[in-house]
């Protein structure tokens, strides 16, 4: 209770800023619309739709914790100590995958006392990402209602690399990895579908 304000700071996992767009396109080619092909091929190159999703989204924040708990309390997550008027998300020379974080920020504090490295110490790489989708219907002739439904999805289509996890533990007994990403979000991914409906 002495410390209860200790640790305030921004909202673990939320970013400050996000937007993602949806959006639904009829192509204009088939009976009726602007491009219309021969007769022979209207019923494989009319009626397509394009549709998709683009999300782009600052990372969200994000604590650094402590491997030991120096205050010899049982705390779960201990925190470490931050260094005065240093900025963990400021990095000589840039951001890098093995430098995500300023790691002089951050020290061990002495046995038996709190860290003081709020919540939210540092931002996590962000989101720009892409998903589309190519979809069309045919008609089965003579079987009223009966269609074959083709879709292609493209997720994250333009294959842009998407880092992930931020190593956020400071570790007291060897070399950390604080600040190290260590994964990705999956890559383009491309499937296809086939449905009879009827």
């Amino acid at each position: 209770p002495r410390h209860h304000n200790i640790w305030a700071g921004p909202s673990l996992l939320n970013p400050d800023l996000r937007n993602v767009n949806t959006w639904s396109y009829a192509l204009p080619t088939g009976k009726g619309s602007r491009f219309q092909p021969a007769k022979a091929l209207d019923r494989i190159a009319g009626d397509w739709q394009f549709s998709g999703t683009a999300e782009f989204s600052q990372g969200a924040h994000q604590a650094v914790y402590l491997s030991t708990d120096s205050s010899g309390t049982g705390q779960t997550h201990p925190m470490p100590d931050r260094v005065p008027n240093c900025d963990p998300n400021k990095i000589p020379g840039g951001r890098t995958r093995l430098a995500w974080i300023n790691n002089a920020c951050f020290t061990v504090p002495a046995f038996g006392e709190f860290g003081n490295s709020h919540l939210g110490a540092f931002v996590e790489p962000g989101v720009e990402n892409w998903n589309l989708s190519l979809q069309k219907s045919f008609p089965i002739p003579k079987l009223e209602g009966n269609q074959l439904h083709f879709q292609a999805d493209f997720f994250n289509a333009l294959n842009h690399t998407q880092w992930g996890y931020v190593n956020n533990t400071l570790v007291t007994s060897w070399t950390s990895q604080l600040g190290r990403v260590g994964s990705t979000h999956p890559a383009r991914m491309i499937q296809f579908s086939l449905k009879y409906l009827f």
